[in-house]
C-alpha cells in the first residue's frame, strides 16, 4: 500500500513537471489571434525556457509558438484561425530580447498566417456536395506540413535571423504573400462559398 502511493506520488511530480515544461500554467495568458499581432511585446513571451538548451552553442534566441486552428460553428460555417501562444513562447535570454530578434519571431507568426489563408482559400473553394469534413481535415494537414516546412525553411535561410540581409528579404516575401492573399485574411468562412461574400 506505501509503496503504491509512492509510485502514484512520484508519477504525479513528473507529470506535473512535463506539463510545466511544455506550458508556463504558473504566468499564464491566453493565446493572441493573429489580428492583434501588432501588440505583441517581449513581456507575451511567458513560456518557461527548456535547461541547457542553445542554439548552435549560442543562448541569443527565442521561440514563438503559433497555431492554425479550426473550428466548425455550423455544419456549413467554420472559423480558420491563427493564433500565437504566449506560455509556450519564450526568449531565451531577456537581456538579448531587441527588436530584430522580435522581428524575426513575428514573421514565423505571418508565415503561420500565410498558410491558415492558404487553407481558407482552398476551403473556400469547396464544392458544398461532398464530404467536407473528410477534405478539409486533409486540407488541415496539407497546409500545417507546408507551414512546417516553411518554418524550417525561413530560420535555415535566416540562421535564425542572424543573417540580416536574408531575414529582410523574407521579411519583404512573406508581407507580400500575405497581401497577395488579403481577401482571405477572415478567418470565417461558409462551406462552397467564395471569399469576400460573408
Amino acid at each position: 500500500m506505501k509503496f503504491d502511493f509512492i509510485i502514484v506520488f512520484i508519477s504525479l511530480i513528473i507529470t506535473a513537471y512535463a506539463a510545466l515544461y511544455d506550458v508556463n500554467y504558473l504566468e499564464y495568458e491566453s493565446p493572441i489571434p493573429y489580428s492583434n499581432w501588432k501588440s505583441i511585446t517581449w513581456n507575451d513571451f511567458k513560456g518557461l525556457k527548456h535547461s541547457k538548451q542553445s542554439l548552435f552553442g549560442n543562448e541569443k534566441f527565442a521561440y514563438i509558438d503559433s497555431k492554425i486552428i479550426i473550428k466548425y460553428t455550423s455544419d456549413s460555417t467554420l472559423e480558420v484561425s491563427t493564433w500565437f501562444y504566449p506560455c509556450r513562447s519564450y526568449v531565451f535570454n531577456k537581456k538579448i530580447a531587441d527588436q530584430n530578434l522580435l522581428n524575426h519571431e513575428l514573421v514565423h507568426f505571418h508565415l503561420t498566417e500565410y498558410c491558415a489563408r492558404l487553407l481558407r482559400k482552398a476551403i473556400s473553394e469547396l464544392p458544398k456536395n461532398i464530404d467536407n469534413k473528410t477534405t478539409i481535415e486533409e486540407l488541415e494537414n496539407k497546409y500545417n506540413q507546408e507551414e512546417q516546412a516553411s518554418q524550417i525553411k525561413y530560420d535555415d535561410e535566416t540562421f535564425h535571423s542572424y543573417v540580416l540581409s536574408k531575414q529582410k528579404e523574407w521579411k519583404k516575401n512573406v508581407s507580400k504573400w500575405l497581401d497577395s492573399l488579403k481577401k482571405f485574411e477572415n478567418p470565417n468562412l461558409i462551406i462552397g462559398k467564395k471569399m469576400g461574400n460573408i
